[in-house]
């Protein structure tokens, strides 16, 4: 988060997130408010920060434990209720265009993992804490924002006059986006400190996606300069901007 520093050191400095006097906020099911299949560990209530995400992190208990976390960031099916009525239909549409079927892909009984439980596109986990949500990308970076301001078709998600401000931004990303990156340090932070060697044991930190393939959505594929989604591959080992992992992966 260096490159956001100088304009989010409010963001970084403040704990709310963790504090135990933190009130739950009440969530609706984005799937369900569609009538679509939803995950029943994702119903609608009240919940914390720390509720929005679910950790498997058994393996850090066992002798042999990979250097190795997974993240689960964007399976997630709750929102806050505060944005429902506010969303336009095409917001209402993008808030379930998620990575539904990575938590049966990435979990595991062998390394440990986290999944953010919140929808992307309501806070994003893979976008930097940026609060202003009309702010425009930089060319040739992906889509989207800490929060989106624009849904999967490109058309606004939320109704005119009824975005969500900065200051409410900042809010959702210090009660969800918070927790989740705490679990993951948390897990990556007692690996790193049972190392026999720290100068040539790394930790691998995975993070798991899935990918659109749909006409409606070529524009996102577009983007990433694939010609026809239908010949990917089953799985992609790398980075953004059309890096390799290092050999040894």
């Amino acid at each position: 988060m260096n490159e956001h520093s100088s304009s989010n050191s409010t963001f970084r400095d403040k704990s709310r997130a963790e504090s135990k006097e933190e009130k739950p906020q009440e969530v609706y099911n984005v799937m369900e408010a569609r009538g679509l299949p939803a995950r029943p560990e994702m119903s609608a209530g009240e919940i914390r920060g720390e509720d929005a995400v679910v950790t498997g992190f058994k393996p850090l208990s066992k002798t042999g434990c990979p250097n190795i976390v997974i993240g689960i960031p964007h399976a997630g099916e709750r929102a806050p209720l505060v944005l429902k009525n506010r969303l336009t239909e095409e917001g209402i549409e993008t808030m379930t265009f998620l990575d539904l079927g990575t938590p049966e892909i990435f979990k595991s009984d062998a390394i440990p993992w986290a999944q953010f439980g919140i929808t992307r596109f309501a806070i994003d986990p893979n976008r930097g804490p940026e609060f202003d949500i009309h702010k425009k990308n930089a060319k040739g970076t992906p889509p989207g924002a800490i929060l989106w301001s624009e849904g999967g078709h490109g058309k606004p998600m939320y109704k005119e006059g009824q975005e969500p401000t900065p200051e409410e931004v900042e809010a959702l990303a210090e009660r969800y986006y918070l927790p989740y990156y705490n679990m993951l340090m948390g897990a990556v932070g007692t690996l790193a400190g049972r190392r026999e060697d720290k100068k040539k044991e790394r930790i691998l930190i995975i993070d798991g996606h899935s990918f659109p393939i749909t006409d409606d959505l070529k524009h996102w594929y577009d983007h990433y300069g694939i010609e026809d989604p239908e010949q990917l591959p089953m799985f992609i080992l790398g980075t953004r901007d059309g890096e390799g992992c290092d050999d040894d992966i």
